[in-house]
């Protein structure tokens, strides 16, 4: 896998960000890698990156849950991990842009992508101890 990812997850705009713009965001997806963003005159920048993780509404087609960002994102992580190579996690954004949900989450399907790396490694590693005492197939 890469040295570095650069992953992105848009989230849907607050009620203060839809009294604000009249609904209309500056972020617009053009592919699974390509996003542009746009000021308030319009004018706009395109990125490419690794990944787009879009948590903008259920209902899209390409909407990314919490479990999608694991398959999208952690898992790779975990993997990297148990191969001993380190790995950084860096959530970077305003106040109330959705750090904390993406990272750690809430309870259930909504846990975050640490506490699932971490149940991850866990089950791997169960899985390898068994194996290695004799209790696995």
């Amino acid at each position: 896998s890469a040295s570095v990812k650069v992953v992105v997850r848009v989230r849907p705009l607050n009620g203060e960000e839809i009294a604000e713009s009249a609904g209309d965001s500056c972020v617009r997806s053009r592919s699974a890698t390509q996003l542009d963003i746009s000021d308030d005159a319009g004018d706009g920048k395109a990125f490419t990156l690794d990944d787009i993780l879009w948590s903008v509404s259920p209902e899209d087609e390409d909407f990314a849950s919490q479990q999608t960002c694991m398959e999208r994102l952690g898992t790779d992580m975990a993997r990297d991990l148990l191969q001993g190579r380190n790995a950084c996690l860096i959530a970077f954004g305003p106040s109330g842009s959705g750090k904390t949900y993406s990272i750690l989450g809430g309870k259930d399907d909504h846990r975050g992508l640490l506490p699932r790396v971490a149940s991850d490694l866990f089950a791997r590693l169960g899985g390898a101890a068994s194996t290695a005492h004799g209790g696995g197939s």
